[in-house]
């Protein structure tokens, strides 16, 4: 079973279409009602997801593992949570400091959900 219960941690999410590796950080802002921030490692962005479909299909990924996450898509989650926390006007832990570029990766949600059941699995909507 999964859990999220680590102030920030790479987990596996798993779905018939694939498996995406994404950043589970208490840190960042707390999202939309409902909703929860993720980093995305294959669209290099942080993205918002709704916890009720999403979470059954996070696993944590083993201290191995995490290492790995950490060495292959470290710098690309800095960058992309300097650049979340500027424009939502937090401020960041020193070990957090990076140089910030984010990638505007608009890949189709489609390519990213198991089944018709996820369709709200992202939501890409720019409130802000």
């Amino acid at each position: 079973m999964s859990h999220i219960d680590h102030s920030s941690a790479w987990f596996e999410l798993r779905t018939q279409r694939g498996n995406t590796i994404v950043m589970k950080d208490d840190g960042l802002p707390t999202a939309n009602r409902g909703r929860i921030y993720l980093f995305n490692t294959d669209r290099q962005a942080i993205v918002e997801y709704d916890p009720s479909i999403v979470s059954p299909k996070l696993f944590e990924l083993d201290a191995s593992a995490q290492l790995e996450a950490d060495t292959q898509f470290g710098s690309a989650w800095q960058e992309a949570r300097t650049q979340f926390m500027k424009k939502h006007g937090k401020h960041i832990n020193s070990y957090d400091e990076s140089p910030a570029v984010k990638s505007d990766n608009n890949a189709s949600i489609e390519d990213d959900i198991d089944n018709d059941e996820d369709d709200e699995l992202y939501d890409d909507d720019d409130d802000d």
